[in-house]
């Protein structure tokens, strides 16, 4: 017996136009929006494949491996500033906390 793909709940912020675009177009197609934005997902991928860029993966490495540095330190906030030292990413570690 063939099943169908299991899927995975997830949630994803939009515009508030964009969801009310989304809702239209569902209600006009009869469709659920999760099934549009499944099929816009999918056409996304379908129509840009990933390719592995050999730039980035080398920049990567080279920021893991300078993050681990030479003398076996490596910085206190790595946990929290992985995207830093990995990508050139703003640290987060000097971002104010929010108030709640």
């Amino acid at each position: 017996m063939d099943q169908p793909p299991r899927h995975v709940l997830t949630n994803v912020r939009l515009p508030l136009p964009l969801l009310k675009a989304l809702k239209h177009r569902a209600v006009e197609e009869r469709r659920p929006a999760a099934a549009l934005v499944r099929a816009a997902v999918e056409t996304y991928l379908i129509q840009k494949p990933s390719v592995p860029r050999p730039e980035a993966t080398a920049r990567w490495l080279r920021g893991l491996i300078g993050s681990a540095g030479t003398s076996g330190k490596k910085p206190a906030n790595l946990s929290v500033d992985h995207d830093h030292y990995l990508y050139g990413a703003p640290k987060k570690s000097l971002r104010k906390p929010s108030r709640k």
